[in-house]
This record gives structure tokens, C-alpha cells and sequence, in this order.
């Protein structure tokens, strides 16, 4: 069975662990990026069901992701 893939894209470290921990604890498979520049190269190269983004973050606003 094929496991659902996650894309957490958050500014801050220790949210990002925090949810990539209780994710997989739940049984999907979770990557994290800490900014839309690290998450981009992501999601173009990663076959993803979900991304979490963090709309407020210092460089670029994570609703450039959504766009």
C-alpha cells in the first residue's frame, strides 16, 4: 500500500520537527522545508499528496506556493 506523502513547508525548526514527527507517527512519510526556496525543489521533483504551509514566513509568503 503506498504511503501518503507530505510536504511541511514551515520558517521555524522546531515546528517543522514537531509535525514531521507526529505525521509519521501516523503513518505517512513527511519531508520538511524551511522556506518556499527549499520547498520548491520539492515539489517539482517529489510525487506529493500534501503540503502544510506556513503562510507567514520572513522571505516570501507561503501563499506564493498556492499560487
Amino acid at each position: 500500500m503506498k504511503q501518503t506523502r507530505v510536504l511541511v513547508v514551515d520558517d521555524d525548526p522546531s515546528v517543522g520537527e514537531f509535525l514531521r514527527r507526529a505525521l509519521r507517527r501516523q503513518g505517512f512519510t513527511v519531508s520538511v522545508a524551511l522556506s518556499v526556496a527549499e520547498a520548491w525543489p520539492m515539489i517539482e521533483n517529489t510525487s506529493l499528496d500534501l503540503i502544510l504551509v506556513d503562510k507567514t514566513m520572513p522571505n516570501e509568503s507561503g501563499l506564493v506556493l498556492l499560487e
